[in-house]
Formats: structure tokens, C-alpha cells, sequence
């Protein structure tokens, strides 16, 4: 997938580049590449990633993950915000966004506006207590290409805005960052000034809104942090890492066939998590702690995924899946993003179409159950899939 050239400037500039970043971490399910090295972007937030000294309170990930579904260990869709290289002398901070959405039926109002992974990166942005704009240079560069009435119009489109608070960060974009595009019909045919006219007209993305800080599978503002929980916490990547892995030894602990089996998996993780420790602990270059934090939990993800696939040797059985019914007085059932009625609808299952249901957590959130579903489109065969929340009076369980 190319950033076409009938944004022209717009993107070149603001250095959109389509990565595989999420991919890196679960290639087996997604097409996109092969398992990298290391992290490609500027991955960590301190420089000192063996101490994560943070020089300002702007400087760290924010942002959340989403859908994130323990039996294909991806995360559907995620948006994050990462701030670094903060100089108080200046009152400057450098921004990179990341947004990930990946191809997934339960997003089809959604997908049009998304490429599969799309991120700007090392904007200079000037700090203000608790706002930020972008410097000067960031317009100019942006907007280098136009004059008078066009140059003007361009800088509105591409300025944005951040206000934080004690829950986060609401970052407000123009029409140019909010449309995130890959690319354009006869894209090769439009003058700079022509793309500057179909800004308007793209389709709306998702960056603007509230980035709450993001967190691994543990708060990352707690104090006493040890060197190997403040080498993710200092990451998108490690953050995102243990977060998905979290989920995956959760998934399978609470389904494990007998206690002897929860038993032996709760060995099994802290013996890794000791050996990783050990092993990361002993890092001293400056990027090689989230490096080594990024390569053994992607080699984990990949063990818990072999077990919930049966795939590996372990004598842990694959995860029990209890089946589900839906039950509706009206027919159809709702499933939420979120345990709420506030969220988002990502799909209404109709009773009488064929689906798979499997439970994924035994306990419920606040009156929903979280569910895996999966269903066949009727018109090609192909089939949805995505993790949501019901309402426990629409389910009825199997027996466990």
C-alpha cells in the first residue's frame, strides 16, 4: 500500500509511512511482513532506556488498544500518541501518532478511512503548561509548496492542537491529519493545489480525540518501577507487547482443563518471566534493553498462541472454549466494544445466522460477558470475527 501522490506535499512532509509494526509482533496473522529485527520507529520515549528518565510530564505513550483478541494475539485497532526528546530550555517536545486498524468486518463503517497501519513522526510541537501547538517550522515545511490565499488554507488544514490533563491528552486535528487516506483515484493526475480542494471532501479519519495514558499489563505511573517494567513502560511496542501477552496467559489460565493445569501455566510464566528478567536485567547499551524486552515477549506471544492453538509440545491442554447461545425476545443481539451501553455497537447478530461463540473471560464486567465471534458472510463465504461484550441476559452457556 502507497501514500499517493495526490496529497502530494501534505503527506511527504508530514512523513506518513505505512509500517508493519503491529505485524512484527503477530506475522503469523497478518500478511503485511515478516517479523523485523527490532522496532523500526523511534520506539522509545528517554533515551536512557535503561533508567526511563522522563524530563517532562508530556513525555510517554498515550493512547489505547483496542479489540485485542487473545486467540489471534492482534489488537484490532489501536491509536497512540508518543512524546519524547522534551526541552524545557525551548518548550519543545517531539510527537509521533501511530493508528492501527486492522482488516476486520466489525470495523466496516470504519474501514474505507484506514490504511492497515499508518503513522506520522518527529513533529516539533511547543509546550505551554498544559497546551501545545505545532512550531512554525512544521507549517512551513507543511505548506512550502503554496502562496497567499492557498498557503494560508493549508495551514488551517494542517494545525492541530493537544490540552492535557491529569487523564490524558484530547488532541484535536484539522481536516488533513483526520483524513488518512492511502491514496486517491487518478492519483498521478492532481497538482498540489487540486489536492489541496479534495482535502475536504476525504472521508474522516479517527486521530482527533482523548489519549488516555497507556498502560502494559501494569500501571506505568506507579512509583518504584523496576529497570525491566520501566523498559516497557518506555516503548509503544514493549508497552503493547506485554499488554497483548497479559491477555493471552489470562485467557488461557482461566480456561486451563483442571488446577493441575493452572497450576503448571502459572509455573511456566514465572519462569519466564524470571529468565527474561534476568536476561534483559544484564542490557547496558542504550537501545538494547527494549530491544531484548521486544524479541523474548514476542517469542512468548508466540508460545502462548501455540498452546491456544495446540501447536507446541506442552502438556497444558488447549484452553477449554465454552460454547454459547444467543437468546432475544426481539431476535437480534447487540455486541458492545466495551462492557457499556454508551459504547459502540460493533455488530447485531441476528439469532438464525450461522456464528461461532466462545466465552472469553469466566467472570462478567459490569452485567456483559466478553465473547469471541466469529460468522460467515452469506454472500461469499468469508467470515467476520472480532471480540465484544453482550449483555448476559442475551447469552445462555454451555454447560462447563
Amino acid at each position: 500500500m502507497q501514500v499517493g501522490k495526490s496529497i502530494g506535499s501534505f503527506t511527504f512532509l508530514l512523513g506518513f509511512v505505512l509500517l508493519c509494526v503491529g505485524a512484527k509482533l503477530y506475522a503469523t496473522h497478518n500478511e503485511c511482513c515478516e517479523i523485523a529485527d527490532e522496532p523500526e520507529l523511534r520506539e522509545y520515549i528517554s533515551k536512557d532506556t535503561i533508567n526511563f528518565n522522563k524530563r517532562s510530564e508530556w513525555e510517554g505513550v498515550w493512547g489505547e488498544l483496542n479489540q485485542c483478541d487473545p486467540l489471534e494475539g492482534v489488537c484490532y485497532a489501536e491509536n497512540a500518541l508518543s512524546i519524547y526528546d522534551c526541552d524545557s530550555s525551548k518548550g519543545t517536545c517531539i510527537l509521533n501518532h501511530i493508528t492501527t486498524k486492522k482488516t476486520n468486518p466489525a470495523y466496516t463503517k470504519r474501514e474505507s478511512i484506514n490504511c492497515n497501519e499508518v503513522t506520522f513522526e518527529g513533529i516539533e510541537i511547543l509546550v505551554s503548561a498544559h497546551q501545545a501547538k505545532p512550531n512554525e517550522s512544521y507549517f512551513e515545511r507543511m505548506c512550502s509548496e503554496f502562496q497567499g490565499k492557498d498557503k494560508e488554507s493549508c495551514r488551517q488544514k494542517a494545525d492541530f492542537s493537544l490540552i492535557k490533563n491529569e487523564k490524558g491528552i484530547t488532541f484535536t486535528s484539522s481536516t488533513l491529519l483526520d483524513s488518512k487516506v492511502c491514496y486517491l483515484k487518478n492519483k498521478n493526475q492532481y497538482t498540489p493545489q487540486e489536492a489541496l480542494s479534495q482535502i475536504g471532501d476525504m472521508p474522516q479519519g479517527t486521530l482527533s480525540g482523548f489519549y488516555p495514558p497507556l498502560n502494559a499489563s501494569f500501571n506505568c505511573a506507579k512509583s518504584g518501577l523496576s529497570k525491566i517494567e520501566k523498559g516497557i513502560c518506555n516503548s509503544f511496542v514493549t508497552i503493547r507487547g506485554d499488554y497483548i501477552l497479559n491477555q493471552m496467559y489470562n485467557y488461557i489460565y482461566d480456561f486451563a482443563w483442571s488446577k493441575s493445569d493452572k497450576q503448571k501455566l502459572k509455573k511456566e510464566q514465572l519462569e519466564w518471566i524470571k529468565e527474561r528478567n534476568l536476561v534483559c536485567n544484564q542490557q547496558e547499551k542504550p537501545d538494547s534493553l527494549t530491544y531484548c524486552l521486544f524479541i523474548r515477549n514476542n517469542e512468548q506471544i508466540r508460545n502462548l498462541q501455540a498452546i491456544i492453538d495446540d501447536e507446541d509440545d506442552s502438556t497444558i491442554k488447549t484452553p477449554q472454549r465454552v460454547h454459547m447461545e444467543f437468546v432475544s425476545s426481539t431476535g437480534a443481539v447487540k455486541i458492545y466494544e466495551k462492557p457499556s451501553l454508551n459504547s459502540n455497537v460493533l455488530h447485531t447478530a441476528i439469532l438464525n445466522d450461522k456464528a461461532t461463540i466462545v466465552l472469553m473471560a469466566k467472570n462478567s464486567h459490569y452485567g456483559f460477558t466478553k465473547i469471541w465471534f466469529l460468522e460467515n458472510y452469506k454472500e461469499d463465504g468469508s467470515m467476520r470475527r472480532f471480540v465484544g461484550y453482550v449483555q448476559n441476559a442475551n447469552i445462555k452457556r454451555d454447560k462447563e
